[in-house]
C-alpha cells in the first residue's frame, strides 16, 4: 500500500473495500480545526493548508474555492477572547488548490462559521457578531448584514447563525443555530426580506437536499433531518453533508466543549447515495469536521503532501459508536415519552407504564434491533416489542436475569418509528423484594436499544 494511502482497520471485507473504490474519481475538501485536507475516492488523504485554523466555511465559484479561516484553533468560552478574533478567507485556485490571495474586511470577522458563494459575493456567517459579512468580489467592498428580527441582536450572538444557502433564484436561507431548538430563516435574495421561519431541527448546521426537501444537520441530536420529516442517525456532533456521484460524505466529531475541540480525533462517515453506511474515516488529532466541499473534475492539485493519519474504518470497529445506539440509562436521551419512563437509575432505565414508548430512527441497511433488558421481578416475567404497531419480538424471564436479545426488523421499516415496550403487568418493587425500600411501580429496565446493519 502507498504511504499516502489510508490505513485500513477493522474486519468491513469486501463491503469496506468498495466503500472507497471503484467509484467515479472524485475528491473533496474537509475542513478541520487544524488542517484543509483532500480526501479522494481512491483512499488518498492530501494536506491542503495547516496553521490557520479553525477552517471553517467552504465555498467556490469557477476560478476559485474560498476558505475561511479563524487563525486559532483553541475555543474560548468567554466573551472578551472570543471578540479578539480576526478571521480572514483563504482564496486557492481551483486547480491547483494553491493558494493566490487572502482577503480581509475592514472590520473583524469574529467566530466565522459557515459561507456560501452566490450573486457574485461570498456571504460568510460570523456567530458572534449575530452577523452575515458579504463581500462583493467584482468590486472587492464589504457590507455587514443583520438577519435577526429583533435589531437588538445585532453584535450580540443571540440566534448563532452558522450557515447560508442560495435555495432557488429568489430566496437564500440562514441556519439560526439558536443553541438549542433551531430555524431557517428565508429570505429574498434582492431585498434581503424576511418571508417565512421555519423549525428545523436542535444546534443545526449547514442546508442541503434530500429527495428534495431542505434538510440540515441535526447536531444536538446526532442526526440529519428534512422539513419532510426524513431522518438519519449519524451519531456523535455532524456537521459537514458533501453529495459525491456514488457516495455521500459527512462530517461527525466526538461532542466536547469549545476548548478541548481541538484536541478531540473526528470522522468522515461515508454513505452510499441510498445513505447505507459502509465506511468511517477517523482523522486522529485533527480536532472537528466542520465542512465538506465537492471539487470539480478539474482540481488536480500536484505535488500536496500526504496526510497518512487517516485511518478507514469498518462500520462496527468505528469510534463513534452512538450512532447506532440509544443509550436509555443515560439520563440525556431525549428519544423516550418521558411520561413513560422512570429517571434513569445506574444502568437501567425502568418502564413506568404497561406500554413505554420511545422514538428511534432506522436508517437504509438496518436489518437488525438489539435489546439489552433486565428484570428483577421475582418469578416468571415477559415484555413485548412492537414497532409502528408491528410485533418484533418477545423477551422473556423464567427468574430475575439481565438479557441480550436481537430482532430481524420487519420489511419496510424505515426513519423514525415508535418503539413500545409493553409488559402484562406492573409491580411494586418494595412488594416484591424483601432487601427494596424502592416504592417505584415498575416493568422492566433498558439499558440500550441498538440498530445494526447485517454482516
Amino acid at each position: 500500500m502507498a504511504e499516502d494511502r489510508f490505513t485500513f482497520t477493522g474486519d468491513g471485507g469486501p463491503m469496506l473495500d468498495d466503500a472507497l473504490s471503484g467509484i467515479s474519481p472524485e475528491l473533496f475538501l474537509v475542513a478541520t480545526t487544524e488542517h484543509l485536507l483532500g480526501l479522494d475516492s481512491t483512499a488518498r488523504c492530501r494536506l491542503v493548508h495547516s496553521g490557520a485554523g479553525l477552517y471553517y466555511g467552504l465555498a467556490q465559484d469557477d476560478r476559485h474555492v474560498y476558505v475561511a479561516c479563524r487563525h486559532e484553533t483553541v475555543g474560548h468560552d468567554d466573551a472578551s477572547s472570543r471578540a479578539q478574533q480576526t478571521g480572514s478567507i483563504l482564496v486557492l485556485d481551483i486547480t491547483s488548490l494553491e493558494v493566490v490571495d487572502e482577503i480581509e474586511p475592514p472590520f473583524p470577522l469574529r467566530d466565522v462559521h459557515g459561507m456560501s458563494c452566490f450573486d457574485g459575493c461570498l456571504w460568510v456567517t460570523c456567530s458572534y457578531d449575530n452577523m452575515v459579512a458579504v463581500f462583493d468580489l467584482d468590486l472587492r467592498s464589504w457590507e455587514r448584514w443583520y438577519p435577526a428580527v429583533d435589531t437588538r441582536a445585532q453584535g450580540s450572538d443571540v440566534n448563532h447563525f452558522n450557515s447560508i444557502a442560495p435555495i432557488d433564484d429568489g430566496r437564500v436561507v440562514v441556519v439560526a443555530h439558536n443553541n438549542g431548538l433551531s430555524h431557517l430563516q428565508v429570505h429574498d435574495r434582492r431585498s434581503l426580506e424576511l418571508l417565512s421561519v421555519a423549525p428545523l431541527g436542535n444546534q443545526a448546521h449547514d442546508v442541503f437536499f434530500v429527495d428534495g426537501s431542505i434538510g440540515t444537520c441535526s447536531s444536538g441530536d446526532g442526526q440529519l433531518i428534512s422539513a419532510a420529516g426524513w431522518q438519519l442517525r449519524t451519531g456523535g456532533f455532524p456537521r459537514g453533508v458533501a453529495y459525491g456521484t456514488d457516495r455521500t460524505l459527512v462530517g461527525v466529531s466526538p461532542r466536547a466543549s469549545r476548548t478541548e475541540r481541538h484536541m478531540q480525533s473526528p470522522l468522515v462517515r461515508v454513505f452510499t447515495r441510498s445513505w447505507v453506511r459502509v465506511a468511517d474515516v477517523v482523522l486522529p488529532g485533527a480536532g472537528m469536521v466542520l465542512a465538506i466541499a465537492r471539487m470539480p473534475a478539474r482540481t488536480r492539485p500536484v505535488g500536496l503532501p500526504a496526510w497518512p493519519n487517516a485511518v478507514v474504518s469498518a462500520v462496527r470497529g468505528s469510534p463513534i459508536r452512538d450512532g447506532d445506539a440509544y443509550d436509555v440509562a443515560d439520563g440525556a436521551c431525549s428519544a423516550l415519552v418521558a411520561s413513560e419512563w422512570h429517571e434513569a437509575r445506574e444502568a437501567h432505565r425502568w418502564t413506568a407504564a404497561r406500554h413505554a414508548r420511545m422514538a428511534i430512527v432506522v436508517n437504509p441497511g438496518d436489518t437488525t434491533l438489539a435489546v439489552s433488558a433486565t428484570s428483577h421481578y421475582p418469578g416468571a416475567y415477559g415484555a413485548t416489542l412492537h414497532l409502528d404497531g408491528r410485533l418484533v419480538g418477545e423477551i422473556g424471564w423464567a427468574r430475575p436475569a439481565a438479557r441480550h436479545e436481537r430482532f430481524s426488523l420487519p420489511e419496510g421499516v424505515a426513519g423514525q418509528v415508535e418503539l413500545t415496550i409493553s409488559v402484562p403487568h406492573l409491580w411494586r418493587r418494595s412488594d416484591r423484594l424483601a432487601y427494596s425500600s424502592d416504592d417505584r411501580v415498575v416493568g422492566i429496565g433498558i439499558a440500550r436499544i441498538a440498530l445494526e446493519q447485517r454482516r
